[in-house]
């Protein structure tokens, strides 16, 4: 129940953040959110670390496949 609401908050502070969409991996073990652009996602990341113990940037690791829509890494 408690971390449920954990997962419900960090949810929810991505979408404040600006993310585009949030996740949850399969496994449980992270949170995630989708950025327009990895200065939408700097911003969110300030916001976010001084909530959260870790707050991290990736990026896909084809990121030129990536450019021109989720329906080219199909």
């Amino acid at each position: 129940a408690e971390e449920i609401e954990e997962i419900f908050k960090i949810k929810k502070s991505l979408m404040d953040s600006g993310a585009l969409a949030v996740m949850m991996t399969g496994s449980g073990s992270a949170v995630f959110g989708i950025f327009e652009d990895k200065d939408v996602a700097g911003a969110a990341r300030s916001k976010l670390v001084s909530v959260f113990d870790e707050v991290f940037i990736a990026r896909p690791v084809n990121s030129e496949r990536v450019q021109g829509g989720i329906q080219d890494i199909y």
